[in-house]
Formats: structure tokens, C-alpha cells, sequence
């Protein structure tokens, strides 16, 4: 997992279930990975709401196509305090799918908890 996502600190901090199929993130780094700016109120709400998520995500392909997908304008906000997933692999992420629009966001990827949510302002790449 960590070879397909070297600009992550996620893989190295996940905790498998013992059924395999899901996973949570160690508690000790949910802080530092994806609340670091957030209230400290929020970080608490927060992690009273998380629950396990499904690892086959993670290694399921994708396949896009203009027919279908690309009839769908495409919007990225390119995080750049994320330290879930590194502003370079959010880039990645875009390139990878043509005609997506992104802005940058001073901000860490909960942007609803870190006070983006509504008032922040993205500027247009």
C-alpha cells in the first residue's frame, strides 16, 4: 500500500481489523495527521464519529471514461497543510484526470473542522 502512496503518512498508521477489511487510523496520530488545525472541540467530535474504513478501496482500480465520467465537470481543492495526503500526490491526483479544475486552500483536508467550511477563500490555480 505504502509503494502506490509514498506521499502519505496514512499507510504506516493504519490499524487492520482482524477481519482484514477494514482498518482505523492509530489514535495517537489522528491529531497531527488530519486535525492539527482544527479547535480542539472539533478534534474531540471528531473522533467520537470516526468508525473503520474498508481497505479494498485502497487497492481498487479505477477506470474513467470520456463518455461517462468526462461529461462531469471535475473539482479538486488542493490542501495545502494536508499532511493525510502530501500537496504532491493532491497534484498527482489532478493530473491524472484531465479537464479538473483546483484550487488551493491554506488548510488541512477537514476543512470543515479547521473553519474553512463557507468562509474560506480558494484561489483558482
Amino acid at each position: 500500500m505504502e509503494e502506490r502512496n509514498p506521499y502519505s503518512a496514512v499507510p504506516p498508521n493504519l490499524v487492520p481489523a482482524k477481519n482484514g477489511i477494514t482498518a482505523t487510523v492509530r489514535d495517537e496520530k489522528l491529531t497531527d495527521l488530519f486535525y492539527h488545525d482544527c479547535p480542539d472541540e472539533d478534534i474531540e467530535y471528531a473522533k467520537l464519529h470516526l468508525c473503520p474504513q474498508a481497505l479494498g478501496l485502497l487497492n481498487t482500480p479505477v477506470t474513467i471514461t470520456e463518455e461517462n465520467y468526462g461529461r462531469i465537470p471535475r473539482y479538486y481543492i488542493l490542501c495545502t497543510e494536508d499532511r493525510a495526503l502530501h500537496l504532491e500526490l493532491q497534484q498527482t491526483m489532478v493530473d491524472a484526470v484531465p479537464g479538473t479544475t483546483a484550487y488551493t486552500l491554506a488548510s488541512s483536508a477537514v476543512l470543515f473542522h479547521a473553519g474553512q467550511a463557507g468562509g474560506g477563500t480558494a484561489g483558482n490555480r
